[in-house]
């Protein structure tokens, strides 16, 4: 019964007391382990949404945009010209080009030349992307050039690939020779 009170001396010198129910009935089990594992789920939601936001800010993420803007006969040459922009929020690199899955160094004659726009320059690979900064790529074939896929030549159409390191993802666009 809730009507029996017990008064026990809080400090004796003041005079206060507190009361306190004899009855010691307490919360059933069942309710009990409700409750706790609802806290428990709960606290971890709260949990995991701290630290996937917490990784997120930390991890980087690599994003290359390739566009090609040029593509013509010199002579006895295609020129390739593209710009990689390194979007994501760490520094890459490309590590290898393809030619419709041929790496260019199969394609004898093959010319690669690359300038950023902090004025880094360079033939060949690796060419190095840095966060937020666009870099021009011009790629020379010789018009007739023999690869495991075949010959290139003028009205061929083409996937030039730029494969990123260390992510290893693939960036690619579709190009017809001149």
């Amino acid at each position: 019964m809730l009507k029996k009170f017990k008064n026990i001396p809080l400090c004796q010198g003041l005079g206060l007391t507190i009361s306190l129910l004899k009855s010691k009935r307490g919360v059933s089990p069942v309710i009990t382990v409700i409750i706790l594992t609802a806290i428990g789920v709960v606290v971890a939601i709260v949990a995991m949404l701290w630290a996937s936001g917490l990784t997120g800010s930390f991890m980087g993420r690599e994003e290359i945009r390739a566009e090609l803007y040029g593509c013509y006969s010199e002579g006895d040459l295609f020129v390739i010209r593209a710009r990689l922009k390194n979007l994501g929020n760490v520094p890459s690199q490309v590590s290898s080009i393809t030619i419709n899955d041929a790496p260019l160094t199969a394609i004898e004659g093959i010319g690669l030349h690359w300038v950023s726009e902090r004025g880094e320059s360079g033939d060949g690979v690796p060419i190095p992307l840095r966060t937020g900064v666009s870099v021009d790529v011009e790629l020379t074939i010789p018009q007739g050039a023999s690869y495991s896929g075949g010959i290139l030549t003028s009205g061929m159409v083409i996937n030039l690939g730029f494969r990123s390191s260390p992510s290893g993802y693939d960036y690619k666009m579709t190009v017809r020779l001149p």
